[in-house]
């Protein structure tokens, strides 16, 4: 795990960062910068799991870049170490109340410094993984219901502030019973995984494909400049389920009908309503003849 971590250290003091470099390469994946300015900017391109944040460098210090990251949307949970010579109790403090997470002293002792990023690094995958079973599908890897809630919401609130449409595409695979019953789970399952992953090649990149359980799906598509989605779309994935699955010798066909639900509409709605609407109008296209899309129109 650590050998494929990436590490960036900021530091404006060359003899640290070689020594820091030197150290840490060996089983980390290391980028090396001399000013705040550049930090922010590589991190939020590189996404590093670790930053090793020096506090004292001029132009932008330590803890304003701290704030920067912990402020922006990429770099709320990224590890950060303050790294400093001042050991004041309101230094300290201050990193602390920013969102730093550990503070390494110069002179610095490289064991101490390996050893609080391993540390780190460890608590933050176990988080990772309690995260993974908490709002992703272990079966597909696709979100799960509770994180489609919150990706729903929080595209709600931007549609909202742009002025923008969405639009929540409620997909059920017709006639995936009879793969269970006539060649198992195990086979039901990888036709699930494989579904999910043609599905969501199916979709733009920003879109949200989630399972919600069984063989149902939901594809949350955001920025939408027009009430209706591209026609277009619906089409790929009614073409991705349908294309023909090959099981030692069968061809397996299922089909798939879907319901689509809009925002934001003349009344108020919540993001449960838009999911009913959506499973609504997905059963008006099974009850219609399956394979096909449907729109929510109040009667």
């Amino acid at each position: 795990m650590n050998e494929q971590a990436k590490i960036l250290v900021v530091d404006d003091h060359p003899t640290n960062l070689q020594i820091l470099l030197s150290a840490l390469s060996k089983d980390y994946q290391v980028s090396i910068v001399t000013s705040g300015k550049q930090a922010l900017k590589l991190a939020e391109t590189l996404r590093p799991d670790l930053i090793l944040l020096d506090i004292m460098m001029p132009e932008m210090d330590g803890l304003t870049v701290l704030e920067h990251i912990r402020q922006s949307d990429w770099g709320c949970c990224m590890a950060v170490i303050l790294v400093t010579a001042d050991d004041r109790h309101e230094t300290h403090l201050k990193g602390l109340q920013l969102g730093a997470d550990d503070f390494i002293t110069k002179p610095f002792s490289l064991p101490l410094v390996q050893l609080r990023i391993r540390n780190l690094l460890a608590r933050d995958q176990a988080r990772k993984q309690l995260d993974q079973m908490a709002y992703y599908d272990a079966l597909t890897g696709l979100p799960n219901r509770s994180l489609l809630h919150d990706r729903l919401d929080q595209a709600i609130a931007q549609a909202d502030r742009r002025q923008k449409r969405l639009a929540l595409v409620f997909i059920d695979i017709d006639g995936f019973k009879p793969v269970n019953d006539n060649f198992g789970h195990a086979v039901g399952d990888v036709l699930l995984k494989l579904l999910a992953t043609r599905m969501k090649s199916a979709l733009r990149e920003g879109d949200t494909l989630a399972r919600l359980g069984g063989d149902e799906f939901i594809a949350l598509l955001v920025d939408l400049t027009e009430q209706l989605p591209n026609k277009e779309l619906m089409e790929r994935l009614l073409s991705a389920v349908s294309e023909p699955f090959e099981y030692q010798g069968h061809t397996i066909h299922v089909t798939a009908s879907i319901g689509v639900s809009y925002y934001p509409q003349p009344k108020p709605i919540d993001a449960s309503q838009l999911i009913r609407q959506a499973d609504q109008a997905m059963y008006q296209a099974k009850q219609s003849g399956k394979n096909q899309f449907f729109e929510f129109k109040e009667d």
